[in-house]
């Protein structure tokens, strides 16, 4: 009983980081445009050579503006967890499976994206969107060990993007709330930081 209530804690925990890294990115997708513009018009307006900056830091601006790729997991990592959750995936599969309903039943297509949610979440080793799944279609976890350790890893690795993207200047200017001097602060940081540019 006391595993299967820390699970439920740790999977309320996994569905409010996931909300909140979702926020997070939608405001950075809007964000990294308006920091585009906004510093490019604090250059402009500030008689500062934003083209000799770039030309004099070519491989820095390389390097930070170049999307690192995420580290993959190591397969038999993924594959020791394949093992651990497949009993739950295939309880899963089996009670969302749309072949099981009737026709015209209303819960057919609801059914059926659940259904590639879950295949998806198995195939990509997204556990907590699996576990997710498994509690909101009501399939019970034999083991709740298991399923504890993933979750903690998986909250882990969410919370460290989130701290990585609110790192950026974007999600500072976003933070800004479109006050003048914090926005220029903001800029000035990022002049320096990247072109040792004292604005």
């Amino acid at each position: 009983m006391r595993k299967k209530l820390k699970f439920k804690k740790l999977l309320s925990e996994y569905r409010s980081l996931r909300f909140e890294l979702e926020f997070v990115e939608d405001v950075l997708s809007e964000y990294h445009h308006i920091f585009e513009r906004t510093y490019r018009r604090y250059c402009a307006e500030n008689d500062i050579d934003l083209q000799a900056l770039h030309e004099q830091n070519q491989e820095k601006v390389q390097k930070l503006f170049s999307n690192k790729p995420v580290p993959k997991e190591e397969p038999a990592e993924n594959k020791a967890r394949e093992v651990r959750h497949k009993s739950l995936y295939r309880d899963l599969a089996r009670k969302l499976h749309p072949d099981l309903l009737q026709e015209g039943d209303p819960k057919y297509d609801e059914y059926e994206q659940a259904f590639k949610d879950a295949a998806a979440a198995f195939d990509n080793g997204a556990w907590g969107d699996l576990f997710d799944l498994a509690e909101r279609f009501d399939v019970n976890a034999r083991n709740f060990g298991p399923l504890c350790d993933s979750l903690k890893e998986e909250i882990e690795k969410i919370s460290a993007k989130i701290d990585g993207e609110k790192k950026t200047f974007s999600w500072a200017l976003y933070e800004c709330e479109e006050t003048e001097d914090c926005t220029e602060r903001v800029i000035k940081n990022f002049l320096f930081a990247v072109f040792k540019y004292n604005a």
